[in-house]
């Protein structure tokens, strides 16, 4: 027999102007759609309204998930949402809240054990919610996206031993104080994505656990218009990853660097990072690679894409390993005799430079499955170019794909050469 699932929907006039009191539960009624299928109520408001404590008890008290959406013209008309609303969700384990002003009526916040997931987006906190988030112990995964969050205050987090997933992107976050992510020794992912703070070595301490960090255009020179210039930890001018930065997170697995500022990766950034599969720096202002900056990495994938980076140095890959390598859309002109000695790779992709000639030693020594260098325009290859690489694959790109002799460049008749 199949299973019945009770399929609730409650939706009146959905008007953005109520005319009786805002507190008023018909008035709540007319500017809202309540959808409940099963355990999981979703409500969409569409006028500016107060959910006063106790009001969503029609519903029942066995709800598993709740969404609460208020969509509005306005940025500044917010649903009032009082946290008492759903204090007799006993079961409550899922609770995603968008553009709601989140208040209290007590002294303290109901504590809700049951509660795993919580998603707080576009609420218009300016700090991390650290009442409630002490009455929500049991919390594996939290999101707090596009809030106006700017300082990140020593052990924001620390009562939330068990969280594995926390997502502050898409803040103005410019200050992470020492220790602010104290007590999250379980944490696996960590997305800053999209802030402007400064990175200096010890902002990740407690962070031993974390497998994946998103860093993406969270370094910025220039913030956003309402940050104080004269902040002191802020600095006018990101260049350079410090080394040491990493160092707190060696468990490390993804890392995303793409959208900063960063014009030189020195050596000693990455060297602590042993189980780094993926590292990417795209879209940035690398223009120089110390030598041995990616030593003793092992690593599936290295991105650098759309950086102006003009030449790969010698050495620059030295005693690393890389599944996949992706100088892409760079202003590469010239590669340095030898730079790819001793590496092994499963594809280069150098797509996309400014490679005219390609010279007798330029892949010398390097191990590749895949060697695609089309969107370069290569004008000339030097004879025996690839005597001394082994490849089973080249994409040139241009016609000359078509006209050269793959003996004269010293490839075996077995390797795909194509345009």
């Amino acid at each position: 027999m199949g299973t019945i699932i009770e399929i609730v929907l409650i939706c009146l006039t959905l008007s953005l102007c109520v005319e009786s009191d805002k507190n008023d539960k018909n008035a709540i009624e007319s500017a809202c759609c309540a959808l409940k299928i099963s355990n999981a109520l979703r409500l969409t408001c569409v006028a500016d309204l107060n959910l006063p404590p106790n009001i969503l008890q029609d519903y029942g008290t066995d709800i598993q998930n709740l969404e609460v959406n208020f969509y509005s013209q306005s940025e500044s008309i917010f649903l009032s949402l009082h946290l008492e609303s759903i204090a007799d969700f006993k079961n409550l384990t899922s609770l995603a809240i968008q553009r709601a002003d989140i208040s209290f009526t007590r002294k303290y916040v109901v504590p809700i054990d049951s509660l795993k997931d919580l998603k707080l987006l576009h609420c218009a906190f300016n700090e991390v919610p650290t009442k409630l988030l002490k009455s929500s112990r049991n919390l594996e995964n939290l999101s707090l996206e596009k809030n106006r969050i700017r300082i990140i205050e020593p052990s924001a987090f620390n009562s939330l031993k068990h969280l594995k997933d926390l997502n502050l992107s898409w803040n103005r976050i410019h200050i992470l104080t020492p220790d602010c992510f104290e007590g999250l020794n379980k944490l696996e992912k960590l997305n800053l994505s999209y802030n402007d703070f400064t990175a200096m070595p010890g902002i990740f301490y407690g962070l031993n656990q974390l497998k994946t960090l998103d860093l993406t255009r969270a370094l910025l020179p220039k913030g956003h218009q309402d940050r104080n210039p004269k902040d002191p930890v802020f600095l006018e001018d990101i260049t350079v990853l410090v080394p040491g930065l990493f160092d707190d997170t060696p468990q490390l697995h993804y890392l995303r660097l793409d959208r900063n500022p960063i014009k030189n990766i020195a050596k000693g950034v990455f060297n602590n990072l042993r189980f780094l599969k993926e590292l990417s720096i795209t879209i940035s202002s690398v223009a120089t690679i110390e030598p041995g900056a990616f030593s003793g990495l092992n690593l599936a994938k290295l991105d650098l894409s759309g950086t102006p980076t003009e030449t790969i140095m010698f050495e620059v890959l030295s005693a690393g390993q890389v599944g996949g390598l992706l100088p892409i859309r760079n202003h590469i002109s010239k590669i340095q005799p030898r730079t790819f000695d001793k590496l092994s790779v499963l594809t280069l992709n150098m797509s996309f430079n400014f490679l005219s000639v390609i010279g007798d030693e330029d892949f010398y020594g390097l191990e590749v499955g895949e060697l695609i260098l089309s969107g370069n325009g290569i004008i000339k290859i030097a004879p025996d170019a690839f005597k001394s690489t082994k490849v089973k694959k080249i994409k040139i790109g241009s016609r000359l794909a078509v006209s050269v002799d793959k003996k004269q460049l010293g490839l075996r008749e077995v390797v795909t050469l194509e345009k």
